[in-house]
């Protein structure tokens, strides 16, 4: 919960305030910082800065000025003011970066890696792959992870080939063998042209267990230990890419075409 407020500019102590006033309204400051066992002047500066955000309702007394928190839905309110914000600034950190770059010619190659595990990280990877610009993705498919036997993930695979195809994103996959016509998503493997898509089968001697995903200027390699841990490494750099793009091609020449029993 506490992200949350984070992501809302609330600091810590402007958030327990408003928690407690939400629950002991009609309180001071004072009093609400001795349920909270806050010191007074903390208690003051967080309420200032909460009725300036309108997440406060004060109301004079003659024991002082008491309080009651705005209703929890306000808080969608304080979102909406911080992503307008947030996007109103968008163009001026572009021109931050761009004026960076222009500085130094280091930062004109643009190189991000990230590694991430599990199976949520497989389905970010093609979640993102389903924006490519160059409407292409081409793919080494080297070992069936057993998340890829999960009804869940058949079914998100499934529907991510729905997706790619009807935004007219071409894939073109090299698999070990034709195991994939007995596997549970067989549908959008043997239906390669509804699901524009082209398969062609791998030289016995290409030997590996790792699985790679090419589009656009990213690199997805999915790598499993011995355990069968699944680590997802994303590599987004114009030159790595195009290097493997070159090997792709070149081991998709010397692999055999796939002929689909369904449209034959």
């Amino acid at each position: 919960m506490e992200k949350i407020y984070e992501l809302l500019g609330l600091s810590l102590n402007e958030k327990n305030l408003y928690e407690a006033i939400l629950t002991h309204p009609d309180k001071t400051a004072a009093e609400i910082a001795r349920v909270l066992k806050m010191d007074k002047s903390s208690a003051y500066r967080a309420a200032e800065n909460l009725l300036q955000k309108r997440l406060l309702i004060s109301s004079p007394k003659i024991r002082g000025t008491t309080f009651r928190s705005s209703s929890p839905e306000y808080l969608i309110k304080l979102y909406q003011q911080k992503l307008e914000e947030f996007n109103s600034n968008k163009g001026l950190i572009e021109n931050y970066i761009r004026n960076l770059k222009s500085q130094t010619l280091s930062l004109n190659r643009e190189t991000f890696i990230r590694v991430e595990y599990g199976g949520e990280a497989l389905r970010k990877c093609l979640l993102e792959s389903e924006q490519s610009k160059e409407k292409l993705i081409v793919e080494i498919v080297l070992s069936q992870h057993r998340l890829y036997q999960k009804n869940r993930m058949i079914n998100f695979v499934i529907n991510h080939a729905k997706r790619r195809s009807s935004s007219g994103i071409y894939i073109k996959q090299l698999e070990r063998s034709t195991y994939f016509e007995n596997a549970p998503y067989k549908e959008i493997m043997v239906n390669t042209k509804k699901y524009l898509k082209e398969i062609r089968i791998l030289p016995p001697e290409y030997n590996d267990k790792n699985s790679v995903r090419i589009w656009d200027n990213t690199v997805n390699i999915f790598s499993s230990d011995e355990k069968g841990d699944l680590i997802v490494i994303t590599i987004t750099d114009k030159y790595v890419t195009r290097s493997m793009k070159t090997m792709f091609d070149f081991i998709w020449d010397r692999s055999t075409p796939y002929k689909s029993p369904a449209e034959l």
